[in-house]
């Protein structure tokens, strides 16, 4: 018996389709086998249900399991902006090497690096009839890794297995296919949220795609004047790609142009009426067996599902004239899935032996890391103990001093004649005391003044250098201002303030005379004295 296996699917094919308002979503069943009418035959709709919301994972999840995703093969379809769908010559390799052969044909036509690409690639049929042998072409379909990792992340966040991704041509192909004919080629053109899209199709094989720059919206166009506008572009479109189609695949002959559902009027007859080609609108109830579904008859509704129904008719041959099944194109790239280990008996059984010799053997390692930790341990206690008692037996030999009394004391007295030296020279530098440069320089000063008949014979200094007197002689007392003059020139007795200044006759000198008795004669020169007082003092001249 299996345990926790993966659930048996039933086979069909569940397309899940993000567009810009939702999720888009159906699944078809295959019309029984042996059928005996048309009606008989038509692939059976299962389901058709629309999510409303953000394409994110918890609206994918809610889809998921209101579906039972988990009973299905989930496919998933990329937008039109999404891929480049390109044709190319074959490279001459088995079909199993094609897609790998395809990079290197594609390395200089894609508008991004092939190394960042994920590819897949599908044959286009040629003439089987033709007397010469055509050369084989293929598309190749190509996704930026970075597009199809984030698909297939968001499927697996949301707990959805994903199994395909698919593009809208392959879908629209699917859809084609059951209209074929008297083995002759099906048109179609559909309009969505990224535009319109023209296939053909012959024998369920893709032979011609063709992107249209008109939107639905664009169709739906209230205005009649801009709607045959997109009416014109249209026209010219489908009458450039089916003349190219004609010449290129001359031996398909193109049975008629079949509109997918969109709910606008004026565009079939507005076609039938410039192209030479016979027109029809598809109803999906010609094709599709709507008795699940019977919302579905809405044209409306027919252009939500209308690609959601194609993905899902993957694998499905309904009404095929082919021989084998056609060929489907998947992007779903292995590298990037997020694996999911399942459980069997055997591989639990296994797994508990692992484990059990697993924790068996951890248990012997820990014991023996265990022993050598307790080791160890025993060894630093015995080292710590001999530590301790050397320390002991060093406190013992060496006690702490105690602390000196009479150092504290003449320590403090050093500390208090030292604040006071401080004190001492902060008030001289300040100059509080007066002069600190000493008295040298008023000397000096006094002495250096010569010539003009004048000279210093006594001075004092007092009250720091602000206290000055000078005494002198001078021969004629207009000498003495000069005199005076350079000797305040000096550099020390610059804003030295006057206070006083006497000029007066000299005392009379005495002389010997002829007859040997003292007397007297006037002193040649005048006498001076200049006196200084500090700023402020009474009596102090300006």
């Amino acid at each position: 018996m299996r345990l926790f296996s993966r659930p048996k699917k039933n086979g069909a094919w569940l397309a899940i389709v993000p567009q810009r308002d939702g999720l888009a979503t159906a699944s078809v069943a295959a019309p029984a086998a042996g059928a005996a009418t048309d009606a008989d035959r038509r692939p059976l709709v299962m389901h058709a249900h629309f999510f409303p919301g953000r394409l994110d994972a918890d609206t994918l999840e809610r889809a998921g399991k209101e579906l039972h995703s988990g009973d299905y093969r989930c496919a998933t379809v990329l937008g039109g902006g999404d891929y480049q769908l390109l044709s190319a010559e074959a490279p001459n390799v088995p079909r199993e090497e094609l897609r790998t052969a395809m990079r290197w044909r594609l390395k200089d036509l894609l508008d991004f690096p092939v190394d960042d690409a994920t590819i897949d690639a599908l044959e286009i049929p040629v003439d089987a009839s033709a007397a010469a042998r055509p050369q084989q072409s293929v598309f190749a379909v190509a996704a930026r890794n970075s597009v199809v990792k984030a698909r297939q992340n968001l499927f697996a966040d949301a707990k959805v297995r994903l199994g395909a991704i698919d593009i809208p041509e392959m879908a629209q192909r699917n859809v084609s296919g059951m209209l074929e004919r008297d083995g002759r080629g099906v048109a179609m053109l559909s309009f969505g949220e990224d535009g319109g899209l023209l296939t053909v199709s012959w024998r369920s094989e893709l032979y011609l795609s063709r992107r249209i720059d008109v939107t639905l919206a664009q169709l739906l166009e209230p205005d009649r004047e801009r709607k045959h506008q997109a009416f014109d572009k249209i026209t010219l479109e489908l009458q450039r790609s089916l003349d190219h189609f004609e010449r290129q695949f001359s031996f398909i002959s193109v049975a008629k142009l079949v509109l997918a559902p969109t709910a606008a009027t004026g565009l079939e007859d507005y076609l039938s009426s410039n192209i030479y080609t016979r027109v029809e609108t598809l109803d999906l109830a010609t094709v599709f067996d709507l008795a699940h579904v019977p919302e579905l008859k809405d044209a409306a509704l027919q252009q939500r599902f209308f690609v959601a129904l194609g993905a899902a008719l993957r694998d499905v041959q309904a009404g095929s004239v082919s021989t084998r099944a056609p060929q489907q194109i998947n992007l779903f790239n292995e590298q990037f899935e997020q694996q999911i280990q399942r459980l069997t008996a055997r591989t639990m059984a296994i797994g508990c032996g692992v484990l059990a010799l697993g924790l068996a053997a951890a248990g012997i390692h820990e014991n023996m890391q265990v022993a050598d930790l307790q080791g160890e341990a025993n060894a630093g206690a015995a080292r710590l103990d001999g530590v301790q008692k050397r320390l002991a037996g060093v406190t013992a030999d060496y006690p702490a001093r105690q602390k000196d009394a009479r150092l504290d004391g003449e320590l403090a007295e050093a500390n208090a004649q030292l604040d006071a030296l401080h004190r001492v020279s902060d008030t001289i530098r300040r100059g509080d005391l007066g002069n600190t440069r000493g008295y040298a320089e008023y000397f000096r000063a006094r002495a250096r003044p010569r010539g003009g008949g004048g000279w210093v014979s006594g001075g004092s200094i007092g009250g720091g250098g602000q206290d000055i007197g000078v005494r002198g002689r001078a021969l004629d007392a207009a000498l003495v201002p000069g005199f005076l003059g350079r000797l305040r020139n000096e550099q020390v007795m610059q804003g030295t303030p006057v206070g006083t200044l006497q000029i007066g006759e000299a005392a009379a000198l005495k002389v010997a005379g002829k007859d040997g008795k003292d007397a007297s004669m006037p002193a040649p020169y005048v006498e001076f004295s200049l006196a200084s007082a500090p700023q402020g003092k009474p009596g102090a001249q300006p």
